[in-house]
């Protein structure tokens, strides 16, 4: 149980990490008026937060 909580742990750090990098790219999309780019990135973004513990989860069930 313990080692299912830190694999949680550490793969929900490292989304969130990813997510905030790639997150981090959409302002200056933005600001460059690609509007297309911007959201792409920011949707991609999200996808980075979320799919990873999505699948560990259903994996591990």
């Amino acid at each position: 149980m313990t080692a299912v909580i830190a694999k949680l742990f550490i793969l929900g750090v490292l989304s969130m990490w990813a997510g905030v990098y790639i997150g981090s790219l959409a302002p200056r999309l933005w600001k460059q008026k690609n509007y297309r780019g911007a959201a792409g990135t920011a949707i991609l973004a999200g996808l980075t937060m979320v799919l990873p513990v999505v699948f560990t989860l259903i994996r591990d069930n």
